[in-house]
């Protein structure tokens, strides 16, 4: 049985790629960061540059973009590029500032993770998404 807190992570997991997927979406088509390939929003994950298991960057919009599922799932997020592409976006360092990130513990109250979820909604209805 799940937590209290693993069903508001695993919400927030969701309602956060569907967010930036939509974010980086045209007309229900979106590119992957790291190949180029463009697919429809629903054939796109959210990759994360730090893993999803750091907690500190879990939900960092900084960390996130749209993924296609090959370079996402079977080519381990592609991370090289992902960084590459990250940077220059940025123009900055990414790399130095995530792993900075990666470093400080977090562990998140459920408050926090529901005033996220919360805030993550909002975005998602100012964006007219309808996949959620």
């Amino acid at each position: 049985m799940k937590t209290l807190k693993k069903r508001l992570i695993d919400r927030l997991d969701k309602i956060i790629s569907i967010y930036v997927r939509t974010l980086y979406s045209k007309n229900g088509m979106v590119r992957c960061f790291t190949c180029d390939a463009v697919k429809p929003i629903k054939e796109i994950d959210c990759g994360h540059y730090i893993k999803r298991s750091n907690m500190n960057t879990r939900f960092d919009l900084d960390n996130l973009r749209p993924q296609c599922v090959a370079c996402n799932r079977f080519r381990d997020g592609m991370q090289d590029e992902f960084i590459g592409r990250l940077n220059l976006e940025m123009r900055r360092d990414m790399a130095t500032e995530l792993h900075r990130k990666k470093h400080i513990i977090k562990q998140w109250k459920s408050s926090e993770l529901e005033e996220l979820e919360l805030k993550f909604k909002e975005l998602l209805k100012c964006r007219k998404c309808d996949i959620i």
